[in-house]
């Protein structure tokens, strides 16, 4: 319910009590008594026996909001956590812009602290703070690096470095260690050792230089924070360890490199030159030459590239600056002419393969295939060369091609993953054409294409082809849609529509122009045993059966061995047809959809794959029988086709 307060003031309006609303300062500004506002300060965390990083500020000012200066405000600590918190520079009265501050140091406990400020007239306002055990954070180096000395005379100036806390300020007490990293066989020494920094959170050693000329080092330690110094010591009648010279340059892998320098054991044995952190053998060893043999990664199971490689030399305890050569893979280069091809077989072949260096622009395909009794295993493919002409310097990176799996009835993972349902069932059906070499018909002659009596069929025409690999689910009853100087496209009238007239004499244009002259420049011309002159593409509903889910896999066509062999007696092909209802597959999962699109998109690739299946079906009754060979020539066929497509020879 809503209260309505009506003050009703009689003789008009009355002048404030009091008189004058200035205030002492003269801040004027009219309104009754002077209030206290917190402006900044509050809920600041800082070390124990700390001070706060900002001030804490209050303003005095009039209700109006107006400042007022000269007003007495007065500081307490009024809740601390432990002893030692102390207020720092307060000001006893607001300025003229009618603030007031303080510092505020915490005490030696950590916990909460609470100060207050407050005016005369009982305004009062509260400020927190935090006070935090101090643990060394950071550990910097103050002073005392690149000195230059004479050997056994100890630096004129020491190593200094500091320790801070979380907040940035010097921690006194925190523990400290310096110890000798660099040039062990000079001997070299530092003054007594540090347990602890001091009141400026300082820590400092003096190196005593060694007998032999050279570059020493040491380093101070604190928690996981490293800092290191170094010196140079002249003077002396003998050298620590340095390199000066590598050749040759570039070196070839399992080859013997000359290491020059100074200071290196006369005794081999004793001398250690690695390569990207792999040991090299040292051979022959003098004070001033090392000769050292190579590792040979690719024998070490390391495929690289030509490359830049990381050499560390060391003699004893002690080390040269890393230095750095180009190694040459051992291996030789696998060189291949444009449209060349090598086939590899087993893991003795595959583990490591080099390509030389190439041009810009120069490309390889890889093509895997399971061997149906050999598993699968994993190999390495490097370029073995840099980039030419002022590309950048470096190698390019390794790169690993791993095939999982093995056995004979599983095969690659697919990219994407719905084509692994194609992929096992290419594999039943090249199995089934293994067992049909001697009655797979290639020429003519033979028996012709019964359903059409050797004529070359016309659109509108309705056949009834056999569904040669899976009789058991009825033959199928198609109409020609489209027919061109290759191809004969059919469409199974129980997927009526699936594309348009102009959709359909597209997929036999691009037959006619792109898949069938590229796979046949490749593999060799199919027979004609129908005597029709053409190969018949047909799109039908039982390709969708085929699919599991098609949001599982997706099927999107096969060659049938038999139908060059005992079945209709034709060259041709089963395809899939869009699905956009999802009704046409058998319905084990989810059904998803197959749109137009997917579907169309999929029809080139997989009529390029399965002619090429065809083709070698029929020269000379199998000319590669092993599946996985004949699935790698398909997929290449594939890629043929995409670079036509793309305009490329």
């Amino acid at each position: 319910m809503k209260r309505i307060l009506t003050v009703l003031l009689a003789g008009g309006l009355m002048a404030g009590c009091g008189g004058d609303s200035t205030g002492p300062g003269g801040g004027g500004g009219g309104g009754g008594s002077n209030v206290l506002v917190l402006l900044s300060g509050n809920g600041q965390a800082a070390g124990t026996d700390g001070e706060v990083a900002a001030s804490l500020v209050v303003r005095v000012q009039t209700q109006n909001g107006d400042p007022v200066s000269s007003v007495a405000v007065t500081w307490a600590i009024t809740g601390s956590a432990g002893p030692g918190a102390q207020l720092v520079s307060p000001q006893g009265s607001s300025a003229a812009d009618g603030q007031a501050s303080t510092g505020l140091r915490l005490g030696s406990t950590p916990g909460a602290y609470e100060v207050t400020a407050s005016i005369s007239g009982g305004d009062t306002v509260r400020f927190d703070a935090t006070a935090q055990l101090r643990v060394a954070s950071a550990l910097a180096l103050v002073s005392g690096d690149g000195q230059a000395g004479t050997v056994n005379q100890a630096l004129a100036n020491p190593f200094v470095v500091r320790i801070d806390d979380q907040f940035g300020d010097p921690l006194e007490g925190a523990p400290v260690n310096f110890e000798i990293s660099k040039g062990f066989g000079g001997s070299p020494s530092l003054s007594e050792t540090i347990d602890a920094s001091g009141p400026s959170g300082q820590a400092s050693t003096t190196l005593t230089l060694g007998d032999k000329n050279g570059t020493y080092g040491a380093r101070a330690l604190s928690g996981t924070d490293t800092i290191n110094f170094s010196a140079t010591a002249s003077g002396g009648a003998f050298d620590l360890i340095g390199v000066t010279g590598l050749s040759p340059d570039p070196v070839t892998e399992g080859a013997v490199l000359t290491v020059d320098g100074t200071g290196f054991s006369t005794t081999p044995a004793q001398n250690q030159v690695s390569f990207d952190g792999i040991p090299g053998t040292v051979q022959t060893a003098s004070a001033t030459q090392l000769t050292v043999l190579v590792p040979n990664f690719t024998a070490l199971d390391q495929c690289l590239p030509r490359r830049d490689v990381a050499i560390q030399v060391a003699s004893g305890p002690d080390s040269a600056a890393v230095q750095s050569a180009e190694v040459i893979p051992s291996g030789t280069p696998l060189s291949l002419s444009a449209g060349e091809d090598s086939v590899f077989i087993g893991p003795g072949q595959v583990d490591c393969i080099q390509l030389p260096p190439s041009l810009i622009g120069e490309e390889y395909e890889l093509v895997a295939s399971p061997v149906p009794s050999g598993g699968f295993v994993s190999l390495q493919l490097q370029v073995n060369g840099r980039q030419p002409l002022g590309s950048p310097s470096i190698a390019p990176p390794p790169t690993t091609i791993t095939l999982t799996g093995g056995g004979a009835s599983q095969s690659l993972s697919p990219s994407p993953g719905l084509l692994a349902p194609q992929y096992a069932l290419d594999t039943r059906l090249r199995e089934l054409e293994r067992g049909l070499r001697g009655q797979i018909r290639r020429a003519s002659a033979g028996t012709a294409f019964s359903l059409q009596s050797a004529m070359v069929p016309s659109v509108g025409d309705t056949v009834t082809f056999q569904n040669s690999c899976f009789s058991s689910s009825g033959p199928i009853t198609a109409v020609a849609r489209s027919v061109s100087n290759n191809a004969a496209v059919f469409e199974d009238t129980v997927a009526s529509g699936a594309y348009t007239t102009a959709e359909y004499d597209s997929i036999a244009a691009n037959f006619d122009n792109v898949i069938f002259p590229t796979d046949t420049s490749y593999f060799g011309v199919p027979g004609d045993i129908d005597s029709n002159g053409r190969i018949i593409l047909l799109l039908t509903a039982f390709v969708n059966s085929l699919s599991p889910s098609y949001n599982v896999g997706v099927v999107a066509g096969f060659f049938c061995p038999l139908d060059i062999g005992s079945g209709n007696n034709a060259e041709m092909f089963y395809l899939t047809v869009p699905d956009p209802g999802g009704t046409l597959n058998n319905g084990v999962g989810p059904p998803g959809v197959l749109t137009k699109a997917y579907a169309r998109r999929i029809i080139d690739g997989t009529v390029a794959h399965e002619l090429q299946h065809m083709i070698n079906a029929q020269i000379g009754g199998g000319a590669v029988s092993d599946v996985w060979i004949n699935e790698g020539l398909s997929h290449l066929a594939e890629e043929v086709v995409g670079h036509a497509t793309l305009g490329f020879t």
